[in-house]
């Protein structure tokens, strides 16, 4: 039976943006089924159909035969488990056992069966004992299966995730695996899941679909998709790890890759025990079929058993030497004669070095590095402009900014080069290493001209175009800052002869739909993503890097002519900002750094801030804490409690509010009272809090709103701030001051 069908579905954003187009998918009970992507390709959106977040703008979603729409909502939100991509926007109570049995009081779950299924669904995921436990103490793979476990214990019969691998170790990642084929094997839970993590995908999938550019490109069974390598890599992805190397071995051996599977593969051969899913033997290899038409070249092996089970029957020259293998006709006999055919020895000097220092340790983990866009767009110029001087570069050497020396040059591969007439392009995929960067995987292209005199960069499709001053780049020109800008004038000159100039243009296919999810709608870059990077390197999780990304908003503020600013940690409040007429250039995005944008607010002389956002965030302000990251600071509850006390809550009142999950309840529990007043104690001590944190150097009023949007709590200097800025804000109670 199909769990999951849709139907010639169609979405376009409110925006005009198209999301997705005619996609038709299917999805069998118990199957596992990959939404393969880029960063962009619609993959999020199409989810977000399955459970009538979204609706379609034309076309049907299914679950189960019943359609998703309102009447049916309450029957699929019961079949149907949602795992976000961060367990932090989905985790938000005290403790574990609260976040599970949020969902089952929610689904009317008799209260005496709760605690069952909460042992339950621990257990299924590891994590037995844990009732306890803070989630905002737990690690990322930790968080990931509370998440998980919170939906499981509601027995869906389909579990939706979104890039469940995101921001997980090797190893967490190796248990995720596992725990997910067990999960399908043991309950029967179908799984759909999406992802841009190509490695993982032959350990956890039966079936894949390629989108791009909200289209399904390709599909079938997942080795047989991997067998199309060119489509492969034309959607901006490309082969697993594994299936690559072997890949390059098969070509340095000058060995025809065509049928060599059929010849290791017999029907019905299950990848060795050896699969990095452990002991959950991986089914993509099952039966191992010969490339489809228009494969390159056969199929490869996707998994390390699939690989070892191919070496085994082969000789592989490497570097001068022959690796001497079992014979094919006896794999219990004697190892048969080294192969004549040898390789020329390579020079280490020809190969890149091992760079250690593409590594970096954060939060006890060994994370990789990766390149910034800079790097990217200064690598696939250089490699324009050697292909227009005669070479064909496969792979090709950036200088970084600062110092020359070898410990500033790094090597990239070229994805691919065209010539046309005097002007040649190139491009590479974006690899942002562990960062979760919203450009990882991004096409970056340059296009090259032969021209007298100097090296002239524009920006073309994709690349944004900066519209108000206070940023680096003046307004009228495309977003690329002055050290990528340098990098690629000094590395396209590299390839040029002594005495030529070129006219470069530097495009990202992608660059206008990525940009919606980043800072540049809200700093004034229309039409792009900005090419970046002060280094050349991305720094995988790095909050100096996230915390300088906030910071031009305040000099766009400033450059404005705006004396008065609302500071608010989500793109929610944001968005509410508009209807109390503030103007957009005054609203300025935090996230959990708000002492840190108090300081620079101070720093640059803006001396009138107004903290916007949701109780849960601003109460921890009003607790004294000014990282507001749930892993770090808490004490919602507590400073509610003691305001609530204060207003003559009683015992009771007092419990209800320090257990409740979210601050969402508290506002029911504060109401039901009738101590609405709380939420005005609670502003009046979160600006008395920010004052004293920017050691009085600004003035803070605050204003505190629900989920839904509502003005909950806020305080004079709030008030009289919006007074003097000339802002309307009547649902602040102008002429009625708390």
């Amino acid at each position: 039976m199909e769990v999951i069908k849709t139907t010639g579905i169609n979405f376009t954003y409110p925006d005009g943006t198209t999301a997705l187009t005619d996609i038709n998918l299917s999805v069998a009970s118990g199957e596992r089924v990959a939404v393969l992507g880029a960063n962009g390709s619609g993959k999020s959106t199409l989810f977000n159909l399955f459970n009538g977040l979204l609706q379609p703008s034309s076309g049907e979603v299914h679950i189960k035969g019943l359609q998703v729409e309102k009447k049916n909502y309450k029957a699929i939100r019961r079949m149907v488990g949602v795992v976000f991509q961060d367990p932090d926007d989905q985790l938000f109570s005290n403790t574990v056992k609260q976040e599970i049995a949020y969902g089952l009081l929610n689904l009317g779950t008799p209260k005496q069966e709760i605690p069952g299924a909460i042992r339950w669904a621990l257990s299924v995921v590891g994590l037995d004992g844990y009732e306890n436990r803070s989630p905002y103490t737990l690690s990322g793979g930790e968080k990931k299966r509370v998440a998980l476990a919170s939906v499981l214990a509601m027995k869906p019969e389909l579990l939706v995730l979104d890039e469940p691998t995101s921001a997980l170790d090797p190893r967490g990642v190796a248990q995720l695996v596992k725990l997910l084929n067990e999960i399908n094997q043991s309950l029967n839970i179908t799984l759909i899941f999406a992802t841009h993590d190509v490695d993982v995908v032959p350990l956890l999938a039966d079936r894949v679909y390629v989108l791009n550019k909200g289209r399904i490109r390709l599909t079938g069974p997942t080795a047989e998709v991997f067998s199309r390598k060119e489509i492969i890599r034309q959607n901006n992805l490309r082969l697993p790890r594994v299936a690559h190397l072997v890949e390059l071995l098969q070509r340095d051996a000058q060995r025809a890759a065509q049928g060599l599977a059929a010849d290791v593969y017999g029907a019905g051969t299950a990848c060795a025990e050896e699969c990095v899913a452990g002991s959950v033997a991986c089914r993509a290899g099952a039966g191992f079929p010969s490339a489809a038409p228009g494969a390159r070249t056969g199929t490869l092996p996707m998994t390390i058993g699939q690989a070892r089970r191919m070496l085994e029957h082969l000789a592989v020259p490497v570097a001068g030497k022959t690796v001497a293998v079992r014979s094919q006709e006896n794999d219990a006999g004697p190892v048969a004669p080294a192969s004549e055919a040898t390789l020329p020895p390579v020079s280490d000097s020809a190969l890149p070095r091992p760079a250690s220092d593409m590594y970096r340790i954060h939060g006890g983990k060994v994370l990789r590095r990766g390149y910034t866009t800079g790097t990217c767009a200064a690598a696939a110029a250089k490699a324009a402009a050697m292909a227009l001087c005669g070479q064909t570069p496969v792979k090709v050497s950036v200088r970084l900014p600062g110092p020359a020396g070898p410990e500033r040059t790094v090597v990239l591969p070229v994805g691919g080069v065209e010539l046309d007439g005097d002007r040649a392009r190139a491009w590479l995929i974006k690899d942002a290493g562990d960062d979760p960067d919203i450009t990882d995987g991004a096409r970056i292209e340059a296009t090259v001209c032969l021209q007298p005199g100097e090296v002239v960069i524009r920006g073309g499709r994709g690349v944004g175009t900066v519209t108000k001053p206070g940023l680096a780049v003046p307004p009228d020109r495309p977003a690329i800052n002055p050290v990528p800008l340098q990098m690629i004038r000094d590395n396209v000159l590299e390839a040029l002869p002594e005495g030529s100039g070129a006219a470069v243009e530097i495009s990202v296919p992608d660059g206008e739909q990525l940009a919606r999810k980043t800072m540049n709608p809200r700093l004034g870059i229309a039409g792009g993503i900005s090419i970046l990077g002060t280094t050349g390197i991305v720094e995988p999780m790095s909050e100096e890097a996230f915390k300088q990304a906030l910071v031009p908003q305040l000099d766009m503020a400033r450059a404005a002519g705006q004396q008065t600013l609302l500071l608010t940690p989500g793109r929610r409040g944001v968005s509410l900002a508009a209807g109390f007429g503030a103007p957009q250039e005054a609203v300025v995005l935090t996230g959990n750094y708000i002492g840190f944008m108090l300081e620079e607010c101070a720093r640059r002389g803006l001396r009138q801030v107004v903290l916007w956002g949701h109780v849960g965030k601003l109460a921890k302000v009003a607790a004294g804490s000014f990282q507001t990251y749930n892993r770090i600071a808490d004490g919602r509850a507590e400073v509610v409690a003691a305001l609530a006390a204060a207003r003559g809550a009683g015992v009771e009142l007092v419990r209800a509010l320090m257990d409740a999950p979210t601050a969402e309840a508290m506002i029911g529990l504060l109401r039901e009272a009738g101590l609405d007043l709380v939420w005005h104690d609670l502003a009046r001590r979160a600006s008395s809090r920010a004052e004293a944190y920017a050691r009085d150097d600004l003035q803070v009023g605050t204003v505190l709103f629900s989920y839904g949007g509502e003005a909950v709590g806020w305080d004079e200097r709030a008030v009289l701030l919006f007074k003097k800025a000339g802002w309307n804000c009547p649902a602040l109670g102008v002429n009625a001051q708390p």
